[in-house]
């Protein structure tokens, strides 16, 4: 190999290094795009509908709120449950199970606050 060439023959880049960020930047491309098409369509179909484009709200927001603190709870009773029944012990058990419960009960709540929320506003412009 002399500068870069083997026997006289200029080195190539393998394909893939070209071909797989293309792919990925046009899969995440596709992904966006139809969820920004979609939600503008139903948007537009509940305008016609002469209803509350306002139904389809977002609750991304909402939702990490209330994962993030049943996280947080789940690692402070974890931290506790292991403090309290294994001191000494690298077993980090406790500390996995009270996050998974702290942050399935969070997420169990922040539907239901949803779903009340949605009820309401439902008969809210149902009323109006």
């Amino acid at each position: 190999m002399v500068n870069g060439r083997h026997e006289g023959r200029p080195t190539m880049i393998p394909a893939t290094e070209i071909i797989v960020p293309i792919a990925l930047f046009a899969l995440i491309f596709g992904i966006v795009y139809v969820i920004v098409t979609a939600r503008h369509r139903q948007r537009m179909a509940l305008i016609a509908a002469g209803r509350d484009p306002n139904l389809l709200r977002s609750y991304v927001g909402l939702t990490l709120a209330f994962l993030s603190i049943g996280t947080g709870c789940g690692l402070a009773i974890g931290w506790a449950v292991h403090a309290l029944l294994q001191p000494g012990e690298d077993n980090p058990a406790a500390w996995f199970i009270s996050v998974l419960v702290c942050g399935g009960v969070s997420m169990l709540l922040a539907h239901r606050h949803i779903d009340k929320e949605r009820k309401l506003q439902q008969v809210a412009s149902s009323k109006g």
